[in-house]
Protein backbone atom coordinates (compact mmCIF):
# COMPACT_ATOMS: atom_id res chain seq x y z
CA UNK A 1 0.00 0.00 0.00
CA UNK A 2 1.17 3.64 -0.94
CA UNK A 3 1.84 5.99 1.66
CA UNK A 4 0.62 9.70 1.27
CA UNK A 5 3.53 11.50 2.32
CA UNK A 6 5.00 14.74 1.01
CA UNK A 7 6.55 13.13 -2.09
CA UNK A 8 2.85 11.78 -2.91
CA UNK A 9 1.47 14.74 -2.03
CA UNK A 10 3.87 17.15 -4.69
CA UNK A 11 3.23 14.92 -6.98
CA UNK A 12 -0.46 14.81 -7.14
CA UNK A 13 -0.47 18.84 -7.29
CA UNK A 14 2.55 18.51 -9.88
CA UNK A 15 -0.15 16.95 -12.37
CA UNK A 16 -2.40 19.45 -11.27
CA UNK A 17 -0.76 21.95 -12.30
CA UNK A 18 0.42 20.31 -15.77
CA UNK A 19 -3.17 19.53 -16.33
CA UNK A 20 -4.46 23.23 -15.94
CA UNK A 21 -0.96 24.67 -18.41
CA UNK A 22 -1.98 21.77 -20.65
CA UNK A 23 -5.71 23.03 -21.15
CA UNK A 24 -4.78 26.87 -20.84
CA UNK A 25 -2.05 26.16 -23.98
CA UNK A 26 -4.70 24.70 -25.88
CA UNK A 27 -7.50 26.59 -25.55
CA UNK A 28 -5.71 30.20 -25.75
CA UNK A 29 -3.72 30.91 -28.66
CA UNK A 30 -0.32 32.36 -27.58
CA UNK A 31 1.37 33.93 -30.87
CA UNK A 32 4.67 35.33 -29.03
CA UNK A 33 5.64 34.46 -25.43
CA UNK A 34 8.24 35.94 -23.15
CA UNK A 35 9.57 33.41 -20.30
CA UNK A 36 10.99 34.13 -17.30
CA UNK A 37 14.23 34.61 -18.21
CA UNK A 38 12.61 37.40 -20.68
CA UNK A 39 13.38 34.99 -23.92
CA UNK A 40 10.72 35.38 -26.62
CA UNK A 41 9.42 32.11 -27.48
CA UNK A 42 6.65 31.98 -31.00
CA UNK A 43 4.41 29.12 -30.48
CA UNK A 44 4.66 27.79 -26.98
CA UNK A 45 3.83 25.00 -25.42
CA UNK A 46 2.60 24.33 -21.89
CA UNK A 47 6.19 23.68 -20.31
CA UNK A 48 7.33 26.80 -21.38
CA UNK A 49 4.62 28.33 -18.78
CA UNK A 50 6.83 26.40 -15.91
CA UNK A 51 7.90 29.03 -13.61
CA UNK A 52 5.70 32.06 -14.90
CA UNK A 53 3.17 33.69 -12.89
CA UNK A 54 0.66 31.88 -14.88
CA UNK A 55 2.18 28.79 -13.18
CA UNK A 56 1.62 29.75 -10.09
CA UNK A 57 -2.00 31.04 -10.28
CA UNK A 58 -2.64 27.74 -11.29
CA UNK A 59 -0.43 26.18 -8.31
CA UNK A 60 -2.47 28.18 -5.76
CA UNK A 61 -5.54 28.87 -6.87
CA UNK A 62 -8.27 27.49 -5.14
CA UNK A 63 -12.50 26.38 -6.36
CA UNK A 64 -14.65 28.69 -3.59
CA UNK A 65 -17.74 27.29 -2.30
CA UNK A 66 -20.00 28.67 -4.38
CA UNK A 67 -18.16 27.70 -7.47
CA UNK A 68 -18.54 24.09 -6.55
CA UNK A 69 -22.31 24.21 -5.32
CA UNK A 70 -23.75 25.65 -8.73
CA UNK A 71 -21.76 23.76 -11.40
CA UNK A 72 -23.54 23.34 -14.62
CA UNK A 73 -24.01 19.91 -15.68
CA UNK A 74 -25.75 18.11 -18.72
CA UNK A 75 -27.42 16.29 -16.43
CA UNK A 76 -30.73 16.95 -14.13
CA UNK A 77 -28.74 18.81 -11.74
CA UNK A 78 -27.71 21.09 -14.64
CA UNK A 79 -31.48 21.45 -15.29
CA UNK A 80 -32.10 23.01 -11.84
CA UNK A 81 -29.40 25.79 -12.55
CA UNK A 82 -29.68 26.34 -15.73
CA UNK A 83 -32.49 26.87 -18.17
CA UNK A 84 -32.51 24.77 -20.85
CA UNK A 85 -35.44 26.21 -23.29
CA UNK A 86 -33.89 28.54 -24.83
CA UNK A 87 -30.48 25.85 -26.54
CA UNK A 88 -32.25 23.70 -28.21
CA UNK A 89 -28.81 21.74 -29.17
CA UNK A 90 -27.68 20.45 -25.19
CA UNK A 91 -26.74 17.20 -24.15
CA UNK A 92 -30.84 16.64 -22.58
CA UNK A 93 -32.87 17.51 -25.07
CA UNK A 94 -30.47 15.25 -27.77
CA UNK A 95 -31.11 12.55 -25.47
CA UNK A 96 -35.04 13.32 -25.25
CA UNK A 97 -34.87 13.62 -29.16
CA UNK A 98 -33.01 10.10 -29.12
CA UNK A 99 -35.85 8.19 -26.89
CA UNK A 100 -38.61 10.36 -28.90
CA UNK A 101 -37.11 8.69 -32.18
CA UNK A 102 -36.52 4.70 -30.89
CA UNK A 103 -39.92 4.55 -29.19
CA UNK A 104 -41.35 6.10 -32.66
CA UNK A 105 -39.05 2.77 -34.36
CA UNK A 106 -40.88 0.61 -31.06
CA UNK A 107 -37.60 -0.22 -29.91
CA UNK A 108 -36.04 0.24 -26.30
CA UNK A 109 -32.57 0.65 -27.45
CA UNK A 110 -30.66 0.18 -30.59
CA UNK A 111 -30.14 -3.80 -31.49
CA UNK A 112 -26.30 -5.12 -31.64
CA UNK A 113 -27.47 -6.44 -35.36
CA UNK A 114 -29.01 -3.78 -37.38
CA UNK A 115 -31.60 -5.33 -40.26
CA UNK A 116 -32.28 -2.26 -41.45
CA UNK A 117 -31.15 1.19 -42.19
CA UNK A 118 -31.94 4.50 -39.83
CA UNK A 119 -32.58 7.37 -41.88
CA UNK A 120 -31.96 11.01 -40.77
Amino acid sequence: MMQRDRAWRRHIEDKKVIKRLKRMSDRSVWWRFEDACNIKISGPKWFDFIGTQTSYFFKNSTTSKWDTRHKVKWGKKGKMSYDWSSDPWTRPKDKKRYKKELDELGLKHIPTQLGFELEY
